[in-house]
């Protein structure tokens, strides 16, 4: 029987408008744009992101963190974390069983 692949994520809509996102990094941090304008946006679905994933405006920011997930997208005002990939390949077992997830979303 064939199956299919799924992408589980948690998304947390908040009420911040501003173009660029700033992800943690292994030596620092990265920004990223929060729309999708161009090829090179649309083929940059998901940024890479070790503890924490920031949405800031002038005076005040939402910060979603996590102690065990890599995989954030961001676009227009949702925040969203990667939890489960089931790839099919090359294992298509990988991802069966039980999960436990660790993650905040910080004002």
């Amino acid at each position: 029987m064939a199956r299919a692949a799924a992408l589980l994520k948690v998304a947390f809509p908040v009420k911040i408008r501003t173009t660029e996102a700033t992800y943690d990094i292994q030596f620092g941090n990265v920004k990223r744009p929060t729309h999708w304008n161009t090829s090179w946006d649309y083929a940059r679905f998901e940024s890479v992101g070790h503890w924490w994933a920031d949405l800031s405006e002038r005076n005040y920011g939402v910060s979603l963190l996590n102690d065990c997930k890599y995989g954030y997208d961001i676009k227009d005002n949702v925040l969203r974390l990667s939890l489960i990939k089931s790839a099919l390949v090359p294992d298509p077992k990988a991802d069966q069983g039980e999960h436990v997830f660790t993650y905040a979303a910080a004002a």
